[in-house]
């Protein structure tokens, strides 16, 4: 069970993490690893379940840091015209978005 979740991390962080245009909120924050890096490390050294709570609860902090920045105002270069219009900024259409901008929070795709 370990090593296929291990793979499922391995496969989201090669082809899905680097084309969703931002950058994991908590990592960005607080420095470190990204919250997929840091499970794969805990899954790894600890086990299953082990993972299953750390992940519970770095999810939670990496929410709460997301919210954070946009507080902040730190989100980088994403401009959205407004969280559920469904219109977004040019910047988050053409995928430039830098720091930890979700995309997905303002824009329907």
């Amino acid at each position: 069970m370990k090593y296929t979740l291990i793979l499922v991390i391995n496969y989201y962080q090669r082809y899905i993490s680097p084309y969703k245009g931002f950058h994991c909120a908590y990592a960005n924050q607080y420095g470190g690893d990204s919250c997929s890096q840091a499970i794969k490390r805990i899954l790894l050294n600890e086990g299953c379940i082990k993972s299953f709570h750390f992940s519970r609860s770095r999810f939670r902090n990496c929410r709460n840091a997301n919210e954070t920045l946009r507080r902040g105002n730190k989100l980088g270069s994403c401009d959205c015209l407004g969280e559920g219009t469904g219109q977004c900024a040019e910047n988050c259409i053409s995928n430039q978005i830098s720091s930890v901008c979700d995309s997905f929070d303002c824009c329907s795709f």
